[in-house]
This record gives structure tokens, sequence and C-alpha cells, in this order.
């Protein structure tokens, strides 16, 4: 992963002063000057509101900031847009990442009706559409990042493509009804959203009754005391507790199938370690 999203995109703030601003915070960070790395990445949501580069989760990741909800989307479409081309090499090949195979291979065990119609929320450029093609009759993608969307639909793998925020995306699938999902996909999805209950909710208001969501998280092993079980991580993602996750799928009408622990991938030469959830709508 790109350190922290220090690029601006094309468009908004000065590009080379909000740069330099996050450097500033970034050394000021490690050589552990907290007080001038608060007041440079402050300068930079002063500079760029949309927060592109991600201030507030580095702010929040020392504990010097609220918990946002989730990280801002300018922030993840940047992120994201300028990693596109490198990003499965860096992902699976150097980090080990397997959550698309894990997932997949759940799911299976779970089993499909045929021709089932599948959504792949956070899709990238396409690991888990690749995983899951041959188990579904239909499949979309959504994703924040235009530049990986463009690598997902070189892949062939999907039957549509919608650029989006995906709590967005799963609405307007409800409001303009569509045929009822029979899975619903998140690799990797929720490390850039805290607070999942608006993602499990609009979720199942789009699952088919019988049907699967299945998603993956990044463990926060020891929850602070007083938090609503979430928190931003050294790494600007977001780590949930098992419990918190599970908790949500079931206040969003799903049953939960299995909460299992998995490694997510290696992170300095150490596992990471996450679970995988497979939530389903009653019926059917």
């Amino acid at each position: 992963m790109a350190r922290h999203g220090s690029g601006t995109g094309s468009s908004g703030p000065d590009i080379d002063t909000l740069a330099r601003t996050f450097e500033a915070a970034y050394r000021a960070e490690a050589g552990g000057d907290l007080d001038a790395a608060v007041a440079a990445y402050r300068a930079a949501l002063a500079l760029d509101p949309e927060d592109r580069g991600g201030a507030l989760l580095r702010l929040a990741a020392m504990g010097l900031a609220p918990t946002p909800d989730r990280a801002p989307p300018a922030y993840v479409a940047t992120l994201f847009d300028e990693n596109a081309e490198e990003f499965d090499t860096r992902l699976v090949d150097d980090l080990g990442y397997r959550v698309p195979e894990q997932l997949a291979a759940s799911v299976a065990e779970q089993g499909l009706p045929a021709a089932a119609r599948a959504l792949d929320l956070g899709c990238g450029t396409g690991l888990v559409g690749r995983a899951v093609r041959g188990m579904v009759g239909h499949l979309t993608g959504v994703d924040l990042s235009a530049e990986m969307l463009l690598q997902a639909k070189r892949r062939q793998i999907y039957d549509r493509l919608m650029l989006g925020d995906v709590v967005a995306a799963l609405e307007a699938i409800a409001a303009r009804g569509e045929p009822p999902a029979d899975l619903i996909l998140g690799a990797d999805l929720l490390i850039y959203i805290g607070r999942v209950e608006p993602l499990f909710e609009a979720a199942a208001a789009v699952l088919a009754p019988g049907g699967l969501l299945a998603v993956s998280t990044e463990t926060l092993r020891r929850p602070p005391p007083g938090t609503w079980r979430w928190r931003v991580g050294e790494g600007s993602r977001f780590s949930h507790a098992p419990d918190y996750v599970a908790d949500a799928a079931r206040g969003a009408g799903l049953s939960v199938e299995r909460l299992e622990p998995i490694t997510v991938r290696q992170q300095a030469d150490h596992p990471v370690p996450g679970h995988l959830l497979l939530a389903r709508r009653p019926g059917a």
C-alpha cells in the first residue's frame, strides 16, 4: 500500500504545497514531535477539506482527533488511483494477500443458487471477481477509484462496473428495483469503513432471501474501553472487534453463518490478523 496517500489527484488544492505539508507532518510524526505533526496535518486539512491525503485518519490514529465513521472518499479514491497499476503485484506477490480466495472458498461451502447474482463492493482490480466468477451468473463491481475500475475492466470479469461509494451504490440498486443479489462481497473493504451498520443495512436491503454477505476485516484485538469497537491504526486503516461486526450484521437482520480468524496479509514480516464474516438474509 502507498504511504498514507500523500498524493492529491489532478484537481483541488495546490499539489506541491499540499505534498510539502504532508512530508513535514510525516517527518514530525516519525520524529516524535506530535505538536508539529498535528499542526501540519491540520494545515493540510485547511488546504484540502476533501482530505485526499488522509490527514484526519493520521490524527485519529495518533489519538488526537475523534475517530471518523469512515475514511474520506477522496482519500480512498486518490490512494487507489495512484496505485492501480502496481496494486496486484504489491498486495499479492509482496504481501501474500489471499483474502479473495479465502472468501470464495467460504462462499462455495455455503452454496449458491444457479446463475447467482453477485455484487463485489470495493472491487479494485478484480481479485475477488476472478475468484468467484465461476460460481455466479452475473457479477457487478463497485469502486471509488476510476483507475482501479479500468484495471478491472481489462480483466473482462464483470458484467457491470459502477464508479462510486458502495453504500450509495447499494441504495441506488434498491431504489431502481433491480433483481436482488444472492451474494455481496467485500474483501478489504472494511479497512476503510469504521462504522459498519450503514453498509450492512444497505446490503441487507438488496440481498435475496437466503442471500449471503461475505466480508473480511482486520481484527481489533484489544478494543479500547468506551469506543464503538473500531479504531484507526498506524497504517491509516480501520480494524474492528469481531463481536462488533457480528452484532452489526445481526442488527441489520442477518444471521451470522461464520466468523473465522484469518491472516489478511504480511506486514513488516508479521501476519496481520483478520476475520471472515459470512452472514445470511433469512428466508428461502
